[in-house]
Parts: structure tokens; sequence; C-alpha cells
């Protein structure tokens, strides 16, 4: 027998049936692309249906309890579209020109990754409210299960599930479920990350693309790649050219709306006019959420607000 055929007859190492074995033990037994799911994801995912469920549930009771008068609270997709998830609703259905009732600049403040994702919904008849918790949900879905894997993989096994469970259970996570753009941004950034951990720069690249036409937080996330690049990346001068795609949707962005507008800076414009967001010092930024939290002269719910920023 050729040393070649005995090679193909010959016993797998205890290393790879040690590795089979765990990779068959971790499998989910899902059908079609949902095999990819090991266990552990799944697990995760039973979380997040039972935190939002509990999310809706708390929403359309507080909606009733704190309902003054004989009137019944709005529709439960209404109660959903206040504040940002308002804007970004008009900017799916109407585009940066706006409905009219904001004075221009206004909507250039929100990047349009949201808003993208928003517009085929809507055009296809989804109620608004609706369509922005679809898309949230389904993108803290993607989050939490990248959130799992990438906390086994840095922490060990276990430890990624009770990330996953307690970024879902903070009480910051309402919004995680809202029409806003949190969501969507993590379900970008946590992959991405978790890509650039496992080597494969072009893919977290990508995804911080996403990232990064989502939400400004997004040059953050590109900064962060490139240090985390610096420091572990093989292969250095075939994969940089991969760390320069997250800039390009910020550029592409300041460069659409300078065609509307005229304004290289329109997206601070916006955010200092409507919203008094400026560059400013650190100790300052504590100056004034201290003022807003305890100088008076505030409605009680931005009060407690500011106090939580304290926190």
């Amino acid at each position: 027998m050729s040393d070649d055929v005995a090679a193909e007859h010959r016993e797998p190492s205890a290393d790879a049936v040690f590795v089979s074995a765990e990779r068959a033990a971790e499998a989910s037994a899902l059908p079609g692309p949902l095999a990819r799911l090991t266990k552990a994801d799944v697990s995760t995912l039973r979380w997040w249906l039972v935190t939002r469920i509990a999310v809706l549930i708390a929403v359309g009771a507080s909606a009733w309890l704190l309902t003054s008068g004989k009137g019944k609270p709005s529709g439960i997709f209404a109660r959903w579209v206040q504040w940002d998830a308002v804007n970004f609703n008009v900017i799916a259905q109407f585009g940066y020109a706006g409905d009219g009732s904001r004075k221009a600049p206004y909507f250039e403040a929100f990047f349009p990754g949201f808003p993208l994702t928003l517009r085929p919904l809507v055009n296809l008849g989804v109620p608004v409210g609706l369509a922005g918790l679809l898309v949230s949900a389904t993108a803290l879905a993607v989050a939490v299960v990248a959130l799992r894997r990438l906390g086994d993989l840095e922490a060990g096994a276990g430890v990624g599930e009770r990330a996953a469970l307690l970024l879902m259970l903070s009480p910051w996570a309402v919004f995680l479920m809202a029409g806003y753009s949190e969501a969507l941004f993590l379900a970008f950034a946590i992959p991405a990350w978790l890509a650039a951990k496992r080597g494969h720069w072009w893919l977290a690249c990508a995804l911080a693309m996403g990232a990064s036409a989502t939400r400004v937080t997004g040059l953050f996330l590109a900064l962060a790649l490139i240090v985390q690049f610096a420091l572990y990346a093989k292969d250095r001068w075939t994969k940089w050219p991969a760390l320069l795609l997250p800039f390009f949707p910020p550029l592409m962005y300041t460069v659409y709306q300078h065609q509307r507008t005229g304004d290289w800076s329109v997206w601070l414009t916006a955010q200092k006019e409507n919203w008094n967001r400026t560059f400013t010092l650190p100790w300052d930024a504590w100056e004034s959420t201290w003022r807003g939290a305890f100088g008076g002269g505030q409605p009680a719910d931005f009060t407690w607000m500011w106090r939580a920023e304290l926190l």
C-alpha cells in the first residue's frame, strides 16, 4: 500500500476527534442557515425573546398606568414613535428635506444608516412604529449573538451569554427596542470587533462601515480597529487598506450634505442649533450636566435624566 493510500486510511488524531466531538456537542441542530448557531447562541436568543416580550409588556402597561383622565393611551406601536424615533421616521419617509415640521438644518444631525433600513419596510406599507421595532429587535438579536461569542472568546465559556443578558436587562436596553439607531449600531460594531479578534480584517472593517454609517461613534470604532491592527495583525502590508473602509460612510455623508446645503459641517451645525451640542472640555460638560441635574429650571422628567447621566 502506498504512503498516500495509507494516509487516507489512517485513524484521525485524538485532537481531531476531540474538536469534531466538541463542535457536534455545540451544534444546535437547526435547519438551513440557522445551523451555524450553536446551543449557546440559541440560549442567548431565548433570553432575547423573553426580554423583548417583557419590554413590550412593560411599555404597554405603563401607558395605561400613566394615562390620566378617561382617554385611552395611544396605540401600541405609536407609543414607540417618540423623540428621535420621530426624526428617523421622517427621514425614512421624506428624506433629509423632511416633512416641513422642522426648520433646517435639523434632520441632518442624524446619520443615514438607520433610516435606510427603515425605508424598504415603510415603502411596503409597514407602519413606521412597527418598522422601527422590527429593525431594532432584529439588530439586537444579531448583536447579542456576536457579544455572546466575543465574551466566550475573550473570557471563557458562559461569560458571553451573561454579558449579553446583562446588556438586555440594563435600564438603557429600552433604547435597543425602540426605533433608535443604537441596536443597529451594535449589530455592526460588535461583529466587527469579533471579526477583528479572529483576524478577519476585511470583514471587520466592512462591518465597521455599517457602524459608521449608522452613528458618528463608528469613527471611534474605526480608531480602535487601527490600534488593534497595529498590535496584533499579521500580513499588515496586504490588509492595512481595509482600515480605510469605516471612514468612507461619514465622508460620503458629508459630501452629500454639502451638495444639498452648501455647508461642509452641516451635521455639526444641526447639532449645535437644535441640541446645543458642541465640542467642549470634559469639565465644562460635567458642569453643564450638574447644572441640569440640580440647578433647577428643568422639567421633572429632564431632571432625573440629567441626574442619571451623572452616574
